[in-house]
């Protein structure tokens, strides 16, 4: 068993796919099997043989492709947007369950809006400043360019 966590994340397109189409053929030449951790979801339908879905730290399925709706047929696409549809009914439920407990987000989208991606010097992609209403400061920013802030 080989477990692989977000190792695309990084990569270009043509080393992605080079990257899926040897891990595809060394599963079916040593009979191994690969658990692959990612968020990135385009073109797994032909790679992937079972998805597990974890949700709020518990393993919530792991099922063939095939027995989960809408895979059935891999076609393109068909994986990020039926987990788009889990992650959605699951914020619904997280939301309920924070209201319950008296927590109310205050904005409906708590993103930066960048998620640190920018074109330059890597300084400029910070993510803290008054659009943001953090100040320089601010002891929640690690000064990475990959920082995501939620308010």
């Amino acid at each position: 068993v080989l477990l692989l966590d977000e190792i695309t994340v990084d990569l270009d397109v043509l080393g992605r796919a080079d990257l899926m189409r040897f891990l595809r053929d060394e599963c079916e030449q040593r009979s191994v099997t690969i658990v692959y951790a990612t968020h990135i979801f385009d073109g797994l339908e032909q790679f992937a043989t079972h998805v597990a879905f974890v949700a709020r730290g518990k393993l919530r399925f792991c099922k063939p492709m095939e027995e989960l709706e809408g895979l059935e047929d891999r076609e393109p696409g068909a994986l990020l947007k039926t987990v788009e549809g889990w992650l959605r009914v699951e914020a619904e439920i997280k939301k309920k369950e924070d209201a319950e407990k008296g927590i109310v987000k205050k904005k409906a989208f708590e993103y930066s809006r960048n998620s640190g991606w920018t074109s330059g010097r890597t300084a400029s992609s910070l993510a803290r400043g008054p659009e943001l209403n953090q100040s320089t400061s601010h002891v929640g920013i690690k000064l990475s360019s990959n920082a995501v802030m939620r308010n």
